[in-house]
């Protein structure tokens, strides 16, 4: 599922995907258990690899920092509570123009 938000003079403001791309302002983008389709719309619009996606979805990825041609990634682990333990998740930013 994706979620696509701005903020806009203190109001934060949902978007499409395509108005994301062509936005003035901060977009940021929720991906929760996005599917093949999302993650392909995704890496069309965005010009992000969809290896990097597929990265970010393994949930035994490393914590990282890349930079690409057109976008830099940020991949770091962060704390999930599963059950009664604790473990990790990964979470992925990606930045872009």
């Amino acid at each position: 599922m994706l979620k696509v938000l701005t903020s806009h003079k203190g109001k934060t403001h949902r978007l499409s995907l395509a108005e994301a791309v062509h936005s003035k302002t901060l977009a940021w983008i929720d991906a929760t258990a996005p599917t093949e389709e999302e993650l392909a719309t995704i890496s069309k619009l965005f010009g992000i690899s969809k290896s990097d996606l597929d990265n970010v979805m393994d949930q035994e990825e490393r914590s990282r920092i890349e930079e690409h041609d057109h976008y830099k990634l940020i991949i770091l682990r962060a704390p999930i509570k599963l059950d009664k333990k604790v473990g990790t998740t990964p979470i992925g930013i990606f930045i872009t123009r």
